[in-house]
């Protein structure tokens, strides 16, 4: 009897050794460049156009000018999708249903090891997100074309799922927040014609800086008029679980601006600007880095109110002129004149770091809404399509000309106003102005694979 139970165990021991050698498990999958019709659970989903978010099905992978979108990517039934060296692995059983997305890389396989402003522009058609501000209606159906800002430039708009302009700005880049390469990632705001007329890189802070980033406040917050650094995670779209916020500006005159209507309050005399942004922040950029950084000369002139964007675009480059019964006043004038009334404050300032301006903001968002005055971009179909939406309250670069003590903020809600006290404190996010000849050397724009520069 005994015998027998030792010979069964053994039989039953090389049965399913044999079926362990016949049927491997079904666990680790590795699909290598293969036709979707080889299986029953993949479904391949590749974008039609860079920037449109939408996809169809295929029965093949792709092999250029594609990257994962790892946000869409995912299987119904727990099994894991790993994307390495373009091939495309799903940890788990055939059982499962599960889909991988990619999204069209045009401008990130066709500018590869070239100039990256001339590239972009022979190129953006190729990408959805990205407008040619020309003041002509070339767009096919596309909103407002009459409200383009008519600069020339080239500017991304959309939501974040379809705008891809993620920018490594320095060796190493994360997106991980405790990781030292979160803060290298930037995104590109356009491409601007300058006075030789090249084509130079915009690019913004992806998330808000730190007080590592810009060093001590150099304005302690309160209470009533500050942040307290801990971001509103209902509102908030980044990562941080703190982060630095700084006054507009301060002097002994600040708390006084409101009473005696005087022009002391200028960006030249910042020390968020001065010792924060081309102090601390400047300062710390790599140096290969901070050789592609171009001085340019900062719009920093008053401005009046919130309206739509061109008519904000038009302000704050001075195109438009207008008045108001106060010292603090745009002058009647010829373009390029002084703006304001009061000829003591300069209109224009000469720096390696800057904020985003209101027209920048505002242009973030599909053009369909540029119609919307700045005070109403809390509305959720615009700011869940503005792309330089971060929940945050958040300092830019106009002052107010109503008020001496005030300058422009874009609120947490999403709304730009002009009447935050410039003695309050709220978070920042740098922007930087690349040479006409920085190179593309990688990446496709996306937050896990940003764009890869060099000179």
């Amino acid at each position: 009897m005994k015998r027998k139970i030792i010979l069964s165990t053994i039989l039953i021991l090389i049965i399913t050794l044999s079926l362990v050698l016949v049927y491997p498990k079904k666990e680790n999958q590795i699909l290598k460049n293969q036709s979707s019709k080889k299986n029953n659970f993949l479904s391949i989903m590749i974008e039609e156009q860079a920037g449109t978010g939408k996809y169809n099905k295929t029965d093949e992978f792709p092999q250029t000018g594609y990257v994962l979108n790892s946000n869409l990517s995912k299987c119904l039934n727990g099994s894991k999708i790993k994307y390495e060296n373009g091939s495309i692995s799903v940890i788990g059983t055939k059982a499962d249903r599960c889909y991988v997305y990619f999204d069209f890389d045009a401008l990130g396989s066709l500018c590869r090891n070239q100039n990256m402003a001339e590239c972009f522009i022979k190129n953006y058609q190729k990408d959805g997100s990205i407008i040619y501000h020309d003041g002509l209606p070339d767009y096919d159906g596309m909103a407002n074309a009459n409200l383009e800002a008519s600069d020339l430039s080239y500017r991304y708009s959309g939501g974040n799922d379809v705008v891809h302009n993620y920018v490594c700005f320095g060796s190493k880049c994360s997106i991980d927040p405790e990781n030292p390469g979160y803060k290298n990632l930037y995104r590109i705001i356009g491409l601007f014609k300058n006075d030789s007329d090249e084509y130079e890189i915009k690019i913004i802070k992806a998330d808000a800086a730190t007080k590592e980033d810009l060093g001590d406040e150099t304005y302690p917050g309160s209470a009533y008029y500050g942040s307290d650094g801990t971001p509103n995670k209902q509102y908030y779209k980044g990562k941080l679980t703190s982060y630095g916020y700084y006054y507009w500006n301060s002097t002994d005159n600040a708390h006084l601006l409101s009473e005696n209507n005087t022009n002391v309050n200028m960006w030249k005399e910042s020390n968020l600007n001065t010792k924060n942004l081309n102090g601390k922040y400047y300062g710390a950029i790599e140096a290969t880095y901070k050789a592609m950084i171009v001085e340019h000369e900062w719009q920093v002139g008053g401005y009046l109110s919130s309206e739509n964007v061109k008519a904000t675009y038009d302000v704050e480059l001075g195109t438009v002129k207008l008045t108001k019964e106060s010292k603090n006043c745009y002058d009647q004038g010829k373009p390029n004149e002084v703006r304001q009334c009061d000829q003591n404050n300069d209109l224009i300032y000469k720096a390696h770091v800057g904020l985003m301006y209101v027209s920048d903001y505002m242009y973030g968002t599909l053009s369909e809404y540029w119609t919307t005055k700045g005070k109403n971009y809390s509305q959720e179909e615009i700011k869940d399509n503005n792309w330089l939406y971060l929940g945050l309250n958040e300092w830019i670069l106009p002052r107010s000309s109503a008020f001496g003590d005030r300058a422009i903020y874009v609120g947490y809600l999403g709304d730009s106003y002009y009447d935050n006290y410039v003695y309050g404190a709220s978070s920042i996010r740098p922007c930087l102005y690349l040479s006409s000849d920085v190179k593309i050397t990688g990446g496709s724009g996306t937050e896990t694979n940003p764009y890869r520069l060099e000179v």
